[in-house]
């Protein structure tokens, strides 16, 4: 098994699976995009 890559966060990972992965501590594939994208603008400023 390889290393994992620890890495920012970035806007495209919304859209690639992230939120799917979150869904094993709390369930957030099924929020809006266009919310996710908004959270992600305040966390990322």
């Amino acid at each position: 098994m390889s290393e994992p890559i620890i890495r920012e966060l970035k806007k495209e990972d919304l859209l690639n699976g992230f939120l799917t992965t979150l869904d094993s501590l709390r369930q957030t594939s099924d929020i809006d995009k266009n919310d996710a994208e908004k959270i992600f603008e305040k966390i990322d400023s």
